[in-house]
């Protein structure tokens, strides 16, 4: 039986769906650190292993999350209509997305999405801007 998130009356779109892009995000974003990491001479076992760890985690919770709704399901028929597995990898696939944008950005592939998304998360952190992303937000488009 194939689960269905529902986004609007007539578009559909299935959890595996979702599922699969957060495995490619992981997948960029392994690739993505790893450029980022070689570019500047920081190429690091215990950071990679560090980011694995992370990313494992990440695909266990949203199992454990199939397994809440397994439960919750015999408990609550209604439930199955949430479509907790699907937001829960969803949510880990827009942060790894925003994880590839920030390796572009320090890569210095530019885009108008990368530039502010860099300037905003530099900001955010601390106030601690690099010298790296001051340089990716205020490179030029072209």
């Amino acid at each position: 039986m194939e689960m269905w998130i529902p986004v609007a009356e007539t578009w559909r779109i299935p959890t595996l769906v979702v599922f699969v892009a957060m495995l490619v995000m992981m997948i960029l974003d392994i690739l993505t650190g790893l450029a980022v990491a070689w570019s500047e001479n920081r190429v690091s076992s215990t950071i990679s292993r560090r980011g694995m760890v992370r990313k494992v985690l990440m695909i266990l919770l949203v199992g454990a999350t199939g397994l809440a709704k397994l439960v919750l399901i015999q408990l609550q028929p209604e439930i199955l209509i949430l479509p907790i597995i699907a937001m829960s990898a969803g949510f880990f696939a827009a942060s790894e997305f925003i994880s590839v944008m920030e390796h572009a950005a320090i890569l210095g592939i530019s885009n108008p999405f990368t530039r502010r998304l860099a300037q905003d998360l530099s900001s955010a952190v601390d106030g601690e801007v690099s010298e790296r992303q001051t340089e990716a937000v205020n490179k030029p488009l072209l």
